[in-house]
C-alpha cells in the first residue's frame, strides 16, 4: 500500500553534519517526491546543502550556494531509501547563513 504524501519543513541558521531530517517507521523506507531549498546565500563561493541517505550512500539532491540568496526546487522525484534509513541533510555555507528546506515524501 502506499503512503499519503507528507511535508517536511525546516529553516537553519547553522552548518549541519549529517542532521536527521525525516526519520521512517521501523521497517517502512521514505521516497522523496520533490525538493525545495531557499537560501539566503553563502559567506563564500563553493559551498554546498546536501541531502541524502547516507547509509546507503543515496544522495537526494546537491545545491550549491553562491554568496548571493538564491532557491532550488526539483520535483517528480523518485530518490528512495533503504528499509528504515533516516533521511539526512548536510551543509557548509558557515557564519549563521539561513536557509529553508521543504521535501515531499511518502513512508512506504
Amino acid at each position: 500500500m502506499i503512503g499519503l504524501m507528507k511535508t517536511f519543513t525546516a529553516e537553519y541558521d547553522a552548518d549541519q553534519d549529517g542532521a536527521v531530517m525525516i526519520m521512517p517507521k521501523p521497517g517502512k523506507s521514505i521516497k522523496v517526491i520533490s525538493v525545495y531549498i531557499s537560501a539566503e546565500g553563502a559567506l563564500d563561493i563553493d559551498k554546498k546543502i546536501r541531502i541524502a541517505f547516507e547509509a546507503s550512500n543515496n544522495s537526494v539532491c546537491t545545491f550549491f550556494v553562491g554568496v548571493e540568496p538564491s532557491s532550488f526546487g526539483m520535483g517528480r522525484m523518485k530518490v528512495k531509501g533503504s528499509q528504515s534509513e533516516p533521511l539526512k541533510i548536510f551543509s557548509d555555507l558557515g557564519g549563521g547563513q539561513q536557509y529553508f528546506v521543504a521535501i515531499d515524501y511518502r513512508e512506504e
